[in-house]
């Protein structure tokens, strides 16, 4: 299935085979899983329960992990505020392109970063909004590149420009945010950043 598994962990239940109950863990997509939130080690971020699952058995006993039920801007923001700005944060997107686009992009707003992203989506498509970005050749240079990740037979990405506001719109489809994701990151690693991308699906 093509698609980036927006709601794929919304209303989960957790399952004890021993004494044969189950427990609903997320009741809406503005839930969260926590673990070891006491710690000062790494933050460990993921949307999929198994990534989650080895966190707590096998992780690094000085970590934080959060399991996020959606990428929604409220859990966002509240999660980021719980983050010493010290901490390293490492997002673990697994096919979660989308999710992990969307918390980038807010760990770059709200650290005042360049290459800011403004993303919208629904069902069908992401828009891109591109703000405080050195120059409009860095966004056409993006695009081209983000074009050349796309693969064969899969239309190929323009910018539009707007009241002097460059946007692109995605397909909502995994052969499109993935490359997107992992150049966006890229484009924003360079040594400094208190942020990393486990890039294993």
């Amino acid at each position: 299935q093509d698609k980036s598994g927006l709601d794929a962990y919304r209303n989960l239940f957790q399952f004890d085979p021993v004494k044969g109950t189950t427990r609903l863990l997320f009741d809406d997509n503005q839930c969260l899983a926590s673990i070891r939130t006491d710690k000062s080690g790494s933050v460990y971020i993921c949307w999929n329960p198994v990534f989650f699952f080895g966190l707590d058995k096998s992780g690094d006993p000085d970590s934080t992990g959060y399991l996020l039920a959606s990428s929604s801007t409220l859990l966002i923001d509240y999660v980021l505020s719980k983050i010493s700005c010290e901490r390293d944060i490492i997002v673990m997107a697994g096919s979660n392109y989308l999710e992990a686009l969307l918390f980038i992009s807010s760990f770059v707003t709200s650290q005042d970063l360049s290459y800011k992203l403004s993303v919208c989506y629904d069902d069908m498509n992401v828009t891109i909004q591109f703000l405080n970005w050195p120059t409009p050749q860095k966004i056409i240079n993006f695009i081209s590149q983000l074009n050349k990740h796309i693969p064969n037979g899969y239309e190929k990405l323009s910018c539009v420009m707007v009241n002097k506001k460059i946007y692109l719109q995605v397909p909502a489809i995994r052969s499109y945010l993935k490359p997107l994701l992992y150049l966006y990151y890229d484009l924003l690693c360079d040594g400094s950043l208190k942020l990393s991308l486990l890039k294993s699906d």
